[in-house]
């Protein structure tokens, strides 16, 4: 953008610079023309590259907003049994545990 800027004072600067410079009014038309349209077209780059800043801006705030909804999954409020110590209640213990949090796909490592 700021190239751009530059280039539009560059350009006003050479416009001043040639009308000091000529004459007759009527060397001036086709150059003047000449610049306006030059001056469209800058105008026409500048909004297009607007545009394509607001689409990545869109895009960059989906993205962000996907990856935290995995940030707000809330767990189940669920009473896993106790683990009293004993082999009987590993068994138990670990089949709740894996049916619950270690399958569920919805869940990140650092969740589980």
């Amino acid at each position: 953008m700021d190239t751009l800027k530059s280039l539009r004072t560059k350009l006003s600067d050479i416009r001043n610079e040639y009308y000091e410079v000529v004459v007759k009014d009527s060397d001036l038309e086709p150059l003047e023309l000449e610049i306006l349209d030059l001056e469209d077209d800058c105008e026409d780059i500048q909004v297009r590259i607007k545009n394509i800043v607001s689409k990545i801006d869109l895009k960059n705030n989906d993205v962000t907003s996907c990856g935290n909804s995995f940030n707000n999954i809330k767990l189940p409020d669920i009473q896993l049994p106790r683990f009293t110590g004993s082999y009987h209640d590993w068994f138990n213990f670990k089949e709740q545990f894996i049916s619950l949090i270690d399958s569920n796909n919805s869940l990140t490592d650092s969740q589980k």
